[in-house]
Parts: C-alpha cells; sequence; structure tokens
C-alpha cells in the first residue's frame, strides 16, 4: 500500500510541476513582450471561459 501512495504522490507531484512550468513560461512570455496586464473585468471573463472549456460546456459566444 506505501508503493501505491508514493507512486500516486510522485505522478501528482510531476503533474504540478509541469503544470507550474507552464503556467510560469506563459507569464515570461507577457512580460518579454512588453503585453499589458489584463483588467479585473478580462480576468473574470477569461477564467470563465477556461472553467467553461475544462468542463466542456457549450460555448455560444463564438470565441
Amino acid at each position: 500500500m506505501t508503493i501505491f501512495f508514493a507512486v500516486t504522490t510522485a505522478v501528482c507531484a510531476f503533474g504540478w510541476l509541469k503544470n507550474r512550468l507552464a503556467l510560469l513560461s506563459v507569464l515570461y512570455y507577457i512580460a518579454w513582450k512588453e503585453l499589458p496586464m489584463p483588467n479585473d473585468e478580462q480576468m473574470k471573463y477569461c477564467a470563465g471561459k477556461a472553467v467553461r472549456k475544462f468542463f466542456r460546456v457549450k460555448d455560444r459566444t463564438g470565441l
């Protein structure tokens, strides 16, 4: 049982590290290209789009 938990922990740690590196890469790209930071309204809109895409909810806005 301990081996099972060790393997699942390693898999989760790898996934977390991969996700963290992807996020930092995008943030670095934004800073490198000197793109403007989004305002609160844009962040809420994009967060909503991401949640709908994650849960595969039909998007009827066309974007």
